[in-house]
């Protein structure tokens, strides 16, 4: 018979529940992917502003030798860590921003309602964790090079 009618019945309560389950994984996924970048952010930060300055002790005794108060030099390397703070952080944040619009954009293609906003809790985030990686390397690396002499520095340099 041609009189045969198709029904289709939607679940609508469901296919919320499945993209909200969707949604919960890429959300879990994208936090996980970000915390092991971080680590390594992280232990970049500190190794390459401790190695800087335990390299430089020669020169950080030479500085000292001529007059450099301790205040001063915790004033040029404190300068130093914030110049190298703001070359990682802000090209850094450019380029996850535009990650997180591309990734929104490709997701917002197979979900609707959904609208982007700038994620300022991350931005201040990863604003607030690279101060602490710059803090903790430079007094680490600081009391590196003050535990040597002045002589020290400049005799190991010449061994």
């Amino acid at each position: 018979q041609s009189d045969i009618a198709f029904y289709s019945i939607n679940d609508r309560l469901a296919e919320a529940e499945g993209t909200r389950m969707l949604a919960m994984i890429i959300n879990i996924f994208c936090l996980l992917f970000t915390g092991i970048l971080t680590l390594i952010a992280l232990a970049n930060v500190f190794n390459t502003v401790t190695n800087g300055l335990i390299l430089r002790r020669r020169e950080f005794a030479v500085m000292r030798s001529v007059g450099l108060s301790n205040r001063q030099f915790r004033a040029m390397i404190m300068d130093e860590c914030a110049a190298w703070c703001l070359r990682g952080l802000v090209p850094g944040i450019v380029l996850s921003l535009g990650v997180s619009w591309l990734l929104f954009r490709s997701v917002s293609g197979s979900m609707t309602g959904m609208t982007f906003t700038l994620p300022w809790g991350y931005v201040a985030l990863a604003f607030a964790m690279t101060a602490v990686a710059i803090a903790a390397s430079v007094a680490y690396g600081m009391r590196r090079c003050k535990a040597d002499s002045v002589v020290e520095a400049l005799r190991m340099d010449n061994a």
